[in-house]
């Protein structure tokens, strides 16, 4: 049988809830759009600066 949690810090929910926070469907459209920009570049050095 498992040991009793004691501490109130190791009790299931004690923690605050944590929001993540996702994108919308223009940002989601926006990124592929650059992200399409970005990869129609001939060079692959220009492609690399951009992303790194």
């Amino acid at each position: 049988m498992p040991e009793a949690v004691r501490r109130m810090e190791e009790a299931y929910g004690s923690s605050s809830a944590r929001y993540r926070q996702n994108a919308s469907a223009g940002a989601l459209g926006r990124m592929e759009a650059v992200f399409g920009w970005i990869n129609a570049l001939p060079s692959e050095g220009d492609r690399k600066g951009i992303y790194a």
